[in-house]
């Protein structure tokens, strides 16, 4: 009886410290149980708006949220550039009326297109939103300097509706209208919401 429960409690002691590891590891999130998605930057060097957003905003914010390498394209200097942006936009299905000035592929799930706001892109690369999509873009081209204050932003996710919302809506908003994997309801319809 005594080995019995010996055994038992040997057992039982695998098991809760598999559990622990597990645990461990869960809680570690998707940014690092996982490799890090690497970012492509496609930009047009000579613009005086998108490098100081590039250097001073969006790199910054990318690397806080954990992002891999950071490569940077100038689709001006290198046209070559230009050729491997489209393709690579066209072989992930980005419909042409989401396509801005400038392009950041975070892996190949989220394209940001233009000057997509820090709140859009922290929602995005949250943990309890990697599960919501299989790809998003999300395009925000108007820039005060070239006289279009910027007032809304358009998101796209393939089984989702193109929509547009105010720069004040979380982009979760949308997200909560996509269905899940394994949900066979029909899409809602996300609404143009009024700026």
């Amino acid at each position: 009886m005594n080995r019995e429960r010996g055994a038992l409690s040997v057992g039982l002691r695998h098991v809760c410290a598999g559990l622990a590891i597990l645990l461990v590891l869960l809680s570690a999130g998707p940014s690092h149980a996982g490799a890090a998605p690497p970012v492509t930057v496609y930009f047009n060097g000579s613009c005086h708006d998108c490098v100081p957003y590039l250097d001073q905003e969006l790199v910054p914010l990318l690397r806080s949220l954990g992002v891999g390498e950071i490569v940077r394209r100038d689709y001006i200097l290198e046209r070559r550039n230009r050729s491997e942006l489209v393709e690579r936009s066209t072989a992930l299905g980005i419909p042409p009326q989401l396509q801005g000035h400038m392009t950041t592929f975070v892996g190949d799930r989220i394209v940001l297109q233009g000057h997509v706001p820090a709140q859009i892109i922290r929602d995005l690369l949250a943990p309890a939103q990697a599960t919501r999509y299989m790809r998003i873009v999300v395009l925000q081209d108007k820039m005060p300097s070239h006289g279009e204050a910027p007032r809304d932003y358009t998101v796209w996710a393939p089984g989702g509706v193109i929509a547009v919302y105010p720069l004040g809506e979380p982009v979760t908003t949308y997200l909560a209208g996509l269905p899940q994997p394994g949900d066979h309801r029909s899409v809602s319809r996300p609404r143009r919401c009024s700026p």
